[in-house]
């Protein structure tokens, strides 16, 4: 992450009801979705995983199918 000083919870650009935003912001905002995706995708996929056979298992016990 390039600016380790930005905090969205603070950068007033942040607000929910801004639908303006300076070329930098955007880069700023977009480092910070890039950054938590890398430090996170091992979560993500676990998540997606256990939804993924959740759903399997309930679809299959629904049309009567042993698994």
């Amino acid at each position: 992450f390039r600016d380790p000083d930005f905090d969205p919870e603070t950068a007033d650009f942040c607000g929910t009801f801004n639908d303006q935003w300076t070329t930098e912001q955007i880069n700023l905002l977009a480092d910070l979705a890039s950054f938590n995706l890398t430090q996170e995708v091992s979560r993500i996929r676990d998540a997606l995983k256990v939804a993924y056979k959740r759903k399997r298992a309930h679809r299959l016990y629904e049309e009567g199918i042993d698994a």
